[in-house]
């Protein structure tokens, strides 16, 4: 395989009708359970339980957007309402690589964690676990350098059979923390970052936008 493939991660970063407004940004659809619902309170009539069902769905799920990039095959929920996507583009060895990306800056709000993002990228010449895996160690190796980091923690992962790699490191020397998830599925790099404070390490919104990401069939 290729050597250099280098990712960079950039930190810092009412019913139908309105329910439907509330993820109104690009590529996103509401999930399941919201469609379940509102077609049982369709079909079913407003009974008190579905209603109460509904209300209380809304209340979760308000302030957020749910992505779904059907051309990347994945589906990941943000914490807010109008994450950025932009693309990035790298020259290595003399290719152009294009580096896609959702982030959210959350520093100034109420928020446990100061940003979330997720990059991938298409890399359709790694086929064998030894790629992958060398993948995922250049990865690690360049979220080191690039930012200064230590490794605090380094777990290899799966996700339902997708081969993945956690990683817990702290910036520069300072309080800043980044959680971070790479997986790797037919050709495509995933990596999920969510940077946080020192003394909130492990707060309930990390774990919640990581098992939000799902690789769709």
């Amino acid at each position: 395989m290729k050597s250099g493939i280098n990712m960079r991660i950039i930190y810092f970063l009412f019913f139908s009708f309105v329910l439907h407004l509330l993820y109104s940004c690009s590529e996103q659809k509401e999930p399941d359970r919201l469609h379940e619902l509102l077609d049982k309170l369709e079909n079913e009539g407003d009974s008190e339980s579905t209603l109460d069902d509904l209300l209380e769905l809304t209340e979760e799920m308000e302030g957020t957007a749910t992505i779904i990039v059907d051309s990347a095959h994945f589906e990941i929920t943000f914490p807010i309402t109008n994450p950025e996507e932009s693309t990035i583009i790298q020259i290595i060895e003399n290719e152009r690589i294009k580096i896609y990306q959702y982030k959210a800056n959350t520093q100034d709000s109420e928020d446990d964690n100061l940003g979330y993002s997720i990059d991938y990228v298409f890399i359709p010449e790694l086929k064998t676990e030894e790629e992958i895996d060398y993948l995922f160690n250049e990865q690690r190796d360049y979220l080191i350098s690039a930012s200064n980091a230590k490794v605090e923690f380094e777990r290899v992962i799966d996700l339902d059979g997708t081969p993945g790699r956690h990683l817990y490191l702290t910036i520069d020397d300072s309080d800043m923390k980044t959680n971070c998830k790479m997986y790797f599925k037919n050709g495509i790099l995933y990596k999920l970052a969510v940077v946080t404070a020192d003394g909130k390490l492990f707060n309930k919104s990390i774990r919640k936008f990581f098992d939000s990401f799902k690789i769709l069939e």
